[in-house]
């Protein structure tokens, strides 16, 4: 009563249920069940679809996952599907089934195992005691698409990861009462990272700290203060995969800590004491690091997003990489460079999803020709049921087959196929595939398609080969195809840009950042103009150490706010021809990218301003601060003007104005046509 009073909800006594400890008696648990007026039950099963009781089986108490898994695929056996609609299933709705679970609980490694065997057979197409053959291992299934794989999950690293979200809760949202829970009881002079495993850990933190190690292998400090951070001992370089420096510690300088050499008046790096301290390209990834204005700790970001945020596709692919490592290390020399490009071309082109799964399968070697399933059990006859000649090879059916040659012959390819040379199958798709327009190039594939199919029919049905008939019906379904399924369309040209005054009152900053990625330096450019196109600042300086380009427009924009801040001016807007500048400042939250103190303090700085609007422009609209940027990054200049113009932009000012006014303002000659 006084719970439905206080939460404003019901109890349903049908649904509900209760059971004791075996401390107490039978008699007591029927009197308080009686009193509460639900059913005593001896342990309950499910709540919200999970498990309440963990102690027993894991296997036995995640059961049903399974039992869920092979009812799907039991309905779907009977029904015809081409290996696309079987990936589409697979993908969408049996790796689903348990994401909800493991997101809570560490599934174990047997059931995860079992639930992959019954997708492989389905992917094969076995039933029951009737197996088909597996052409393929489920871990190579599971590599992505671009190495050559078909991007199904290994669901034991796909349960690591949504494990690891939850870890990633616990650090960025320590306030939270769960957090704080968890760090009361299992780690109260310490934190998540560095939390110890205890003999009588409840199965669910025991389940978080699995999927920690994820979190372990892509966070790494992000640097504030520095007085958190060992410079030897933390990972806080941006570098994977460990993040530690590889250079040995001076001695003397084994418990340094990365304040140690900062200039924290400056907020800047001692880069001599870097230099002394690191190898060169060591130091020179320190340089790149942007520190705050503010003094803000040290906190902890993942490396392997953008955003710096942890989430659950960069922690499987994290967690993927680290497994197949090794295996792809010591199977380098023996990879096809050229097949690995070739997967991205395929999987891109607008050719039916089912055509480029047999694609797939061709260039993978593992094509059930009459050769290829000799191999594995004999055969009466191996020949090609084209010609009835040759033995039926892959490169054989495609390419030499004198009937197919027919058929490429009434194709608008003819010359174009025959004709290319190729050791192997996968070489020649690959020689053809590259030597053809887009268009050219899925019509290849659809023919190489319609060549399978027409095989089988022959074989199974007993149709009759017509190579004219064929080419014409390749043709056709690949028209209907791309008919409803159009590309999408080019962006309109769109509008020449010119620079536009600010309105009455308020003052424009145009802002550019400038990259050289050979020297991995630039410059940042600033202007200031009035509503009437007065130049009343610039700012042109160099930057001798950056990450990326998106680092350089990020410097210009926190050195134009300083600027504006200094000079007390109010009411601005500000213009940058950097569409992701402008998306990181309206970005809500903070920002734990690699410079996200830089745009932390460009939003710390917005909040000082009465007025200010920020906004992209095209190129053409901003030439005046990239000409500045341009000239810092080609010469070392550190050059901040009040009305007083450099002569490298008056050209351009002249042209800002007069393309808008047409001669009228400061700046703007009269003869200005």
């Amino acid at each position: 009563m006084h719970y439905e009073e206080a939460s404003g909800q019901k109890i349903n006594y049908e649904k509900s249920c209760v059971s004791f400890s075996k401390n107490v008696s039978l008699t007591l648990q029927e009197e308080l069940a009686t009193v509460l007026n639900v059913v005593r039950v001896d342990k309950h099963d499910v709540y919200l679809g999970l498990p309440m009781e963990i102690s027993y089986s894991k296997v036995e108490a995640f059961g049903f996952l399974k039992d869920k898994v092979q009812s799907k695929l039991q309905g779907w056996r009977e029904k015809t599907l081409s290996a696309a609609g079987k990936e589409v299933l697979l993908k969408s709705v049996i790796q689903s089934i348990p994401t909800y679970i493991m997101s809570c609980f560490e599934i174990p490694k047997t059931l995860c195992c079992d639930i992959q065997q019954l997708m492989a057979n389905f992917w094969w197409g076995s039933k029951g005691d009737v197996k088909k053959i597996h052409w393929m291992r489920w871990e190579k299934l599971c590599n992505p698409k671009i190495e050559g794989g078909m991007g199904f999950k290994d669901l034991h690293l796909f349960n690591l990861s949504l494990l690891a979200k939850q870890g990633w809760r616990l650090l960025k949202s320590s306030d939270s009462l769960v957090a704080r829970f968890f760090k009361a009881r299992y780690y109260p002079s310490s934190n998540f990272m560095n939390a110890e495993t205890l003999p009588d850990m409840s199965y669910t933190w025991r389940s978080i700290l699995a999927g920690r190690e994820v979190l372990a292998k892509g966070t790494r400090f992000q640097i504030g203060k520095g007085d958190a951070v060992s410079i030897w001992e933390d990972p806080w370089l941006p570098r994977p995969y460990s993040f530690k420096p590889f250079s040995q510690p001076i001695d003397g300088t084994e418990n340094w800590k990365v304040s140690d050499i900062i200039d924290h008046e400056n907020h800047a790096w001692l880069d001599t004491i870097v230099a002394e301290l690191f190898s060169a390209s060591e130091a020179d990834m320190v340089l790149k690091i942007p520190l705050s204005l503010r003094n803000h700790d040290d906190r902890l970001i993942w490396h392997y997003d953008r955003l710096g945020l942890f989430n659950v596709k960069s922690g499987y692919h994290v967690a993927h990489l680290f497994k197949t490592m090794d295996t792809h290390t010591s199977s380098s020399a023996n990879n096809n460079s050229t097949i690995n490009h070739l997967w991205g071309m395929i999987w891109r082109s607008c050719a039916p999803p089912k055509v480029r799964a047999f694609i797939w399968r061709l260039l993978q070697g593992i094509l059930p020709t009459r050769v290829a399933l000799s191999k594995r059990f004999p055969l009466p006859d191996i020949s090609c049921c084209y010609c009835n000649h040759q033995v039926e090879s892959d490169l054989h059916l495609f390419k030499h087959c004198d009937a197919v040659r027919w058929f490429w012959d009434s194709t608008p390819l003819t010359g174009k196929v025959c004709d290319t040379i190729g050791n192997n199958i996968q070489e020649w798709t690959f020689n053809v595939f590259t030597s053809l327009l887009i268009p050219q190039s899925e019509l290849f594939l659809m023919c190489l398609w319609a060549i399978w199919s027409q095989r089988n029919n022959i074989i199974w049905n007993g149709d009759s080969f017509n190579p004219k008939f064929m080419a014409t019906w390749t043709a056709k379904i690949l028209e209907d195809y791309q008919a409803v399924h159009p590309l999408l369309p080019k962006n309109k040209k769109r509008t020449h840009a010119h620079w536009d005054p600010p309105p009455i009152g308020r003052l424009k900053i145009n802002l550019d950042g400038a990259y050289r990625a050979a020297t991995a330096s630039g410059g940042i450019g600033v202007v200031v103009r009035n509503d009437v196109g007065q130049c009343l600042a610039t700012l042109q300086r160099s930057l001798l150490f950056l990450s990326f380009a998106f680092h350089a427009e990020a410097e210009a924009c926190r050195a134009a706010l300083l600027i504006a801040n200094a000079q007390g001016w109010d009411e601005l807007l500000v213009e940058t021809d950097c569409s992701i500048l402008v998306a990181a400042l309206t970005r809500p939250g903070e920002d734990y990218s690699d410079i996200g103190w830089i745009i932390g303090d460009c939003k710390d700085l917005i909040t000082s301003f009465k007025s200010i609007s920020i906004r992209h422009v095209y190129r053409e609209a901003n030439v005046v601060a990239h000409r500045l940027a341009h000239n810092a990054s080609c010469s070392f200049v550190d050059e901040l003007l009040f009305d007083e113009i450099p002569s490298i932009i008056e050209d351009a000012l002249v042209e800002d104005f007069c393309t808008h006014n047409r001669g009228f303002g400061f700046m703007s000659p009269s003869d200005c046509t």
